[in-house]
């Protein structure tokens, strides 16, 4: 959905991949993601614009594709033996194509030269024949973080080590020359990321020769001040190192710990904290005879802590010089978040969530900038180091609209929906004690109710933190305090107890609830804290939570819509051989169900929560079976029956139209669901009629709406005794004229508000 000259279209899943149990127990817990993706230009010659995506995917190849199809142009099938140090990259040479892989782990290769070798194939896209065993086999000359093939050093590979060395390596062997490699980084020297600028678009870093590559990284080292610094390296066109314009930054702040940065081809630099925040920063060097400097943008933006928690998984790119696309995702869910932010204005220009196709466990997410910025790539993945089931991967091409340039115009009409989103926390300013980040007494709370959690169970730490509240006010607790409180006080059931036992809140949990301090991802669980409540069958907390968290995503709302329909159908009085069943159940048990939303009721609140049609649909498609439809399609049809035409209209925008669309061709077979449908598709035709009739009355009630209008005019005019010229009393006096006429000619008719 956009709201300004910049867009977000649907994003297309061009590439699916699922590892299974037996095949996750090959790979050892080191194995990074279970997808990468690189993007490279196309070969000459091909009508390919948009250039070629090389995906890697572990346990399984090597494969090529173009971003508008779904099917791989070019595939080196590698088998589950071999395992990879990083994303693999392609570079065209001519009308061919040549893919260079860093292998990490393969049968033949010794333990010294694992993440060293690097494999190369060459292949063209218009006869993909190249076996996976036709290839070139070179040494790096140490273990490989990344591994980049500019076109601007034709024949020569840029390799990064996973303590910060960049090289250069050339020639028939692919080695590194003496100019060509800078100083090794220290054994406790980690890179967190890398990027590579080409030297056409490259203009932070002046050189008294253009660069051919500025590489730079993102290194973390405890052991040296500073600990998080930024390297640039720049490349010549012979691959030597420009040691006059390289050098090095100083990117720590305070003890904030780095979730993700990207750089764009000006020295715009976007980084994403560990606290939520988001620091801009310009990366210049004045002249050439000055080194780098890195200037801070202040103040930071401060994204919700609601919206990011601590697991949430991220990932941003530069589109241009002021724009950034930002993707995010919380684990257990399906809907990942995409936005188009305005850096310069800290306003959402664009925004779409993507409801994905299956739930991918233990989820990174990672965006890959294209040629242009008509679009990205999102890569959706496991981390086969924490997957213990099963793993999964979707990769997904978005097509953007973005303006060129940052405008006052689209920033300002994009403000008001920025605010409402809740995604801007504050902008710069520390939060206040309600919103930010724990206090002393409540770490303090936390460390009792650890203790009387292990000791005596979770009624007594629901105590400690009933006193707590009690003596600090709701007020004043902030909303990590209560994330954490959920985390230990709402623990997954036994798996021997029965599903859907009903069980109480704790009542401190309650009460967070009732301040609204509580997001739906706090909690580990699939569908989230809606979720844990669900399973409680605890009804009345269930209410509570739709009424007072706010990021309940569409799929966890319709499993509960299908826990309800089913606890309706199982509670109602089945009778068998003439008795009534329930008639002999005890007063503990009729109570219990008495607690049951009927299944209008729910609709009600559950269609006045905010959701996206197209998500809405999917979840719907994805978890009601025929059986759930049909009770559903009769409640809406009762409540229609009631309800005013305005919240009809609610009704079938927000929830009947994305049920209906989601079961169209179940729809047309089922003679259960057909009777509901025919009694809403009357509702319709009813309220259309009284629409069409009111609408007839319009010019015969025009005339005496407009005297009505122009008699309480007369009458404030009246009322302001003073100021009037001659001219205007005399205009005064025609119109009272007029009206009385008026008044005569109505006789007994009255004049009515209707509002349609």
């Amino acid at each position: 959905m956009a709201t300004s000259s910049s867009s977000i279209h649907e994003p297309v899943n061009i590439a699916t991949y699922s590892l299974s149990a037996a095949e996750l127990q090959g790979l050892d817990k080191n194995t990074g993601p279970h997808v990468t993706v690189t993007y490279g230009p196309s070969t000459k010659g091909k009508e390919v614009a948009k250039g070629y995506a090389t995906l890697t995917v572990e346990a399984n190849g090597i494969h090529i594709m173009d971003s508008d199809a779904d099917q791989p142009l070019i595939s080196y099938t590698l088998g589950p033996d071999v395992q990879y140090a990083c994303p693999a990259v392609s570079r065209p040479e001519g009308t061919d194509l040549v893919t260079y892989a860093v292998i990490r782990r393969s049968q033949g290769i010794e333990s010294s030269l694992e993440s060293r070798t690097i494999w190369a194939w060459t292949s063209s896209p218009d006869d993909p024949t190249t076996l996976a065993t036709d290839r070139k086999s070179y040494q790096a000359p140490f273990p490989v973080y990344a591994v980049y093939v500019p076109r601007s050093l034709p024949s020569k590979l840029l390799v990064v080590s996973t303590t910060g060395t960049i090289a250069c390596l050339s020639g028939d062997q692919m080695l590194p020359s003496q100019n060509s490699t800078t100083q090794g980084g220290s054994p406790s020297s980690v890179v967190l990321k890398s990027v590579i600028i080409p030297r056409q678009k490259c203009t932070f870093a002046p050189t008294s020769v253009p660069p051919s590559a500025v590489v730079l990284t993102v290194v973390q080292d405890a052991d040296a001040t500073p600990g998080l610094r930024l390297n640039v390296t720049v490349f010549d066109d012979d691959g030597n190192i420009d040691a006059s314009a390289s050098g090095k930054v100083d990117l720590s702040n305070g003890t904030s710990t780095l979730r993700d940065i990207t750089v764009d081809h000006t020295g715009n630099v976007s980084v994403l904290w560990s606290d939520s925040s988001w620091s801009r920063y310009t990366l210049s060097r004045p002249s050439l005879s000055e080194s780098l400097v890195l200037t801070h943008h202040e103040p930071p933006l401060q994204l919700s802590r609601q919206k990011l928690t601590a697991t949430t998984a991220t990932s941003l790119i530069h589109l241009n010089t002021t724009h950034v696309l930002f993707a995010s995702l919380e684990p257990g869910h399906t809907n990942v978040d995409i936005l188009i932010w305005d850096l310069q204005y800290q306003a959402i220009l664009a925004r779409r969530t993507l409801s994905l196709s299956s739930s991918v466990p233990h989820p990174r997410i990672y965006l890959v900038p294209a040629l242009d910025t008509t679009q990205a790539l999102l890569v959706v993945t496991s981390s086969l180091g924490k997957a213990r089931g099963s793993a999964a991967s979707l990769v997904y091409s978005i097509p953007l609209g973005v303006a060129a340039n940052s405008s006052l115009a689209n920033a300002i009409a994009a403000a008001q929906s920025t605010t409402a989103d809740g995604w801007i926390e504050s902008y710069g300013e520390e939060p206040s004690e309600g919103e930010g980040l724990m206090t002393a007494s409540e770490k303090e709370t936390l460390d009792k109710l650890d203790e009387a959690l292990t000791r005596q169970g979770v009624q007594a730490a629901n105590d400690v933190v009933l006193q707590f509240q009690q003596s600090t006010g709701l007020a004043n607790l902030s909303r990590d305090f209560a994330a954490e409180v959920c985390k230990r006080l709402l623990q997954p059931l036994p798996k021997a107890a029965e599903h859907g036992k009903a069980e109480k809140l704790p009542s401190s949990v309650t009460a967070l609830l009732e301040r609204g301090l509580v997001s739906n991802g706090c909690v580990p669980h699939d569908m989230g804290v809606i979720g844990t409540i669900a399973d409680r069958s605890d009804w009345a907390a269930l209410r509570l939570c739709i009424q007072r968290v706010k990021d309940i995503p569409e799929d966890a709302l319709v499993q509960v819509l299908k826990l309800v329909v089913s606890a309706n159908t199982k509670h109602s009085s089945p009778i068998v051989n003439g008795m009534d069943v329930d008639s002999t159940s005890s007063p503990k048990r009729r109570s219990a169900e008495s607690s049951v939303p009927s299944l209008q009721e729910f609709l009600v609140q559950l269609v006045q929560y905010p959701t996206t049609a197209g998500t809405l649909r999917v979840a719907m498609k994805k978890h009601l079976s025929v059986d759930d439809l049909a009770p559903i399609l009769g409640a809406l049809d009762q409540i229609i029956g009631k309800e005013s035409i305005q919240f009809f209209q609610h009704i079938l925008d927000t929830f009947l139209l994305p049920i209906l669309s989601s079961t169209t061709t179940t729809a047309s077979t089922q003679p259960q669901l057909q009777t509901s449908i025919l009694s809403i598709s009357t509702h319709i035709q009813n309220s259309a009629n009284v629409i069409s009739a009111l609408e007839k009355l319009r010019g015969p009630l025009e005339p005496f709406v407009r005297a009505q209008e122009e008699k309480v005019l007369a009458e404030k005019e009246r009322a302001a005794k003073t100021g009037h010229t001659e001219q205007k009393w005399a205009k005064l006096k025609k119109r009272t004229e007029r009206h009385r006429k008026m008044d005569e000619a109505v006789a007994v008719y009255q004049i009515e508000k209707l509002v349609l």
